[in-house]
């Protein structure tokens, strides 16, 4: 089942597009706010989001991950879609930094659907230890595999203006709901100021960046972008909202075990 990717109206120049599916927006647009909740979450991370995530292995079967988002995450989590998702950013973006090591990935590199799972593995550690040596960076083949949580997040999250790590080829969410009666949680989006675009930091000062676009939470609504330096990205402050306010959300980011360096 295909998803297309349209550049957002918004945005100019810079690599965030609307994913498009019949399936994916009806999957998110089945959430009802008694389903979000914090009980059971994994871990409270990056900015206090409380999340449900793919690195346990037990996240298909967590009773706090609601069905749709399940299936969402069936939906994605899929060598044929993040295969065409990245060869579409990479096709429409030519002059992206990532370009060509997605270019090679995709000829070289394999789907890992427990991938994320496996990451603080023993033999994880040792692949990336051995990708450090020429001779085997040359025969080893590289991994392709997908992050995704389920996330709920109140009153006093954000997330300052950066962009993902270096092994992040590509992005997104999914907006479950929507939020009303308080300021804060669009996703932001910055143009950084620098010529240089190795030379920028992942997360830049204040005078660094300008804003340029915000994106409001909207139930059914689902975006992707390339994690290259033209990715600055964050969430303004959520604050003020009705108590048990909730931001609820999928996060996906499409990663590699292939050594990366600015």
């Amino acid at each position: 089942m295909q998803i297309t990717i349209k550049a957002l109206d918004l945005i100019q120049r810079l690599p965030f597009y609307e994913m498009q599916n019949d399936r994916l927006k009806a999957l998110s647009l089945e959430s009802k706010a008694d389903y979000f909740s914090i009980n059971g979450a994994d871990d409270k991370v990056m900015g206090g989001r409380f999340r449900f995530s793919n690195e346990k292995i037990d996240f298909t079967t967590n009773i706090g991950v609601p069905a749709n988002v399940r299936e969402i995450y069936s939906m994605l989590n899929n060598e044929d879609t993040v295969i065409q998702l990245l060869s579409d950013l990479a096709t429409d973006n030519p002059m992206s930094e990532l370009k060509p090591l997605i270019s090679y990935l995709l000829t070289k590199a394999t789907f890992d659907p427990y991938g994320a799972a496996k990451q603080k593995s023993l033999s994880a550690r040792l692949r990336r230890r051995a990708f450090r040596w020429p001779i085997i960076k040359q025969l080893l083949q590289p991994k392709i595999f997908l992050h995704f949580d389920y996330s709920v997040a109140g009153n006093g999250y954000e997330r300052e203006p950066h962009r993902d790590g270096l092994n992040r080829l590509a992005a997104g969410l999914i907006y479950l709901n929507e939020i009303s009666g308080g300021i804060g949680g669009e996703f932001t989006i910055y143009q950084h100021q620098g010529p240089d675009r190795h030379s920028r930091k992942r997360q830049p000062s204040p005078d660094e960046i300008t804003l340029i676009a915000s994106i409001k939470p909207k139930q059914g609504l689902g975006f992707i972008f390339l994690s290259d330096s033209d990715s600055y990205h964050g969430v303004s402050l959520m604050k003020d909202y009705p108590e048990n306010t909730l931001r609820a959300f999928c996060y996906f980011g499409v990663s590699t075990d292939y050594p990366i360096t600015e």
